[in-house]
């Protein structure tokens, strides 16, 4: 199982993010979705307006009450994660 890091920051494993980019997509709105799936894909470059638009979308997800609990929880959880990150974008994602 593959981990999904940035500057020694786990976001998680490729799978639950692959699992979070679903649930954003079906409870969430924006261009923070495909933020998210590219999160997944383990292997990219995000610049600020990246990182805003996802934590934006993260936010959204986290407050759906449409949502499962476990969905909101890691909304949560890689929101914060990125937000505390987001004043040192770009950021280069990889899996290891």
């Amino acid at each position: 199982m593959s981990h999904v890091r940035t500057r020694g920051t786990l976001l998680g494993t490729q799978r639950g993010l692959e699992e979070l980019a679903a649930a954003a997509e079906a409870h969430a709105r924006g261009p923070g979705v495909s933020v998210i799936h590219t999160l997944a894909a383990g292997n990219c470059r995000l610049t600020v307006d990246d990182v805003n638009d996802a934590v934006s979308t993260l936010s959204e997800l986290a407050n759906s009450t449409a949502a499962t609990n476990g969905a909101r929880r890691h909304a949560r959880a890689v929101r914060n994660r990125l937000a505390s990150l987001r004043r040192v974008a770009p950021l280069i994602v990889a899996a290891t």
